[in-house]
């Protein structure tokens, strides 16, 4: 409400709270998280002086955070190709070495959501939050007019999934997977109706 007496320093308190507040929870606050939250604060403000809200606009914002976290490394490493078979065959054995029914189970269904999550790339959260009516599973020779078989697919380019995620930190959106996250998940369906589960 007091647009005009917002300062710097002022800024400068929202950080110090963020970290506080992050040191409180127990959680990590990275510097590409208070990067974006200063990016957002600044296209508030220069929004405010456009419709006359507010006289003068804020300098650079991201200046306010100190070296370490402007420089902080925080992109997540990937795997490669091989390093991605490795992991399918670790978990394979594991599946194998399981005593008992329910941890087969487990393991079977952990297997299949490792290879839906790599087809699609989503989050782990956004993953365990969708809901089987977010999944909308795809076969492009049924759009394709008077089938020769000249015309037809193979399999890993005919099938796929059209995820709707709706849980998410970058807000809902539509993904779609690659064949493998399709037969990952009627794995996945046949898995739970094998071992009597809903």
């Amino acid at each position: 409400l007091k647009m005009n007496a917002v300062k710097e320093t002022d800024i400068e308190k929202f950080i110090n709270w963020r970290i506080n507040r992050a040191k409180a929870q127990s959680k990590v606050l990275r510097g590409k998280t208070l990067e974006g939250n200063l990016t957002a604060l600044a296209k508030f403000f220069n929004w405010a002086v456009k419709n006359g809200l507010r006289k003068k606009k804020l300098g650079n914002l991201k200046k306010l955070l100190d070296t370490k976290l402007r420089k902080q490394q925080t992109e997540r490493g990937g795997f490669n190709k091989e390093q991605y078979n490795h992991l399918l065959k670790v978990s394979r054995d594991r599946i194998k070495k399981g005593a008992t029914s329910d941890l087969r189970f487990s393991r079977q269904r952990l297997h299949q959501f490792i290879i839906f999550m790599v087809s699609c790339g989503l989050r782990v959260d956004e993953s365990i939050n969708l809901d089987w009516e977010d999944l909308t599973f795809k076969d492009r020779n049924k759009n394709i007019r008077q089938l020769t078989n000249e015309t037809q697919l193979e399999d890993d380019q005919r099938y796929y999934l059209k995820i709707n995620v709706r849980t998410s930190k970058t807000g809902q959106r539509t993904v779609i997977s690659t064949s493998s996250g399709y037969f990952a998940m009627q794995r996945l369906m046949k898995l739970y109706k094998d071992h009597g589960r809903k």
